[in-house]
């Protein structure tokens, strides 16, 4: 999440740009993004207790509880509205599905930025998680561009994470 957090604050973006933390947990990235002078952030967590404790952080305008990948979303005001989206810890097995990322795109601007962080071995053609192969595809049909990877250790080497 640090990586994260430090690379969107390289990216220059006006503190009023509409920002969505998907698989927000706890709020931390929120909380960041609001400490740092953002104030239009949204929130998508598939645990409604979570949800239920994102008020607390008082970081997000909007939340919702919704389990991303399952043709659900976005919703309409959500189409093409994001400017940013954030995400960290959700591509992993029993976390968001590949399909949920087609979604995830379908929130953006057009020109938004996606920021976020996968596990090399989910980062691999061939998990049956399927993450790389999806990305390639959005890439191919020119849905995303990649602009910048990292690899950045997180424990052991199944952990190191490409940022994008």
């Amino acid at each position: 999440l640090e990586e994260i957090c430090e690379t969107v604050m390289t990216l220059e973006l006006p503190k009023d740009c509409e920002i969505i933390d998907i698989g927000a947990g706890t709020g931390r990235a929120g909380r960041f993004l609001k400490k740092e002078g953002f104030t239009k952030i949204d929130a998508i967590d598939a645990s409604q207790r979570y949800i239920e404790s994102l008020d607390a952080t008082e970081a997000y305008r909007n939340k919702h509880h919704l389990y991303l990948g399952m043709g659900k979303y976005p919703f309409e005001e959500h189409k093409d509205h994001y400017d940013l989206v954030v995400c960290a810890g959700v591509w992993l097995p029993g976390h968001i599905p590949w399909e949920g990322m087609a979604e995830v795109v379908a929130c953006m601007k057009p020109g938004a930025l996606w920021v976020t962080a996968m596990r090399t071995c989910m980062y691999t053609v061939g998990t049956p998680q399927r993450y790389r192969e999806c990305i390639d595809a959005l890439l191919a049909e020119g849905k995303i561009e990649l602009m910048q990877t990292r690899t950045f250790m997180r424990g052991d080497p199944c952990a190191t994470n490409p940022l994008w």
